[in-house]
């Protein structure tokens, strides 16, 4: 749970920076920068590292539009790690992806 207003120790904040490697501005003070890490630690739990961070929100249907399959489209195919193109595996020729694992992220 996340626990807004409490001031963490300097040691916890640069840890925290360094587990979840974030590019932070370099012209920050270090009393800017502290301050930003804080805010970011109390709302930890919504970042994530890898896919398997990722949580579920039981109950929740998103509508999604689908794109016309007459028209051509681009879309730029970023690289995924290694453990993240393991875990996944995308099915194009049917329009859904499928993740490997039991995390029920996408079905």
């Amino acid at each position: 749970m996340d626990a807004p207003c409490q001031e963490q120790p300097v040691d916890v904040l640069e840890d925290f920076a360094k587990t979840y490697k974030f590019d932070m501005n370099p012209d920050l003070t270090s009393e800017q920068r502290l301050a930003v890490l804080n805010v970011m630690y109390q709302y930890k739990s919504v970042f994530a590292r890898g896919l398997q961070d990722v949580k579920i929100f039981r109950g929740m249907q998103l509508d999604l539009d689908l794109k016309n399959p007459n028209v051509k489209s681009y879309t730029r195919q970023y690289p995924l790690s290694e453990a993240d193109a393991d875990e996944v595996v995308c099915s194009f020729a049917e329009g859904q992806c499928l993740v490997k694992t039991n995390h029920n992220i996408i079905t």
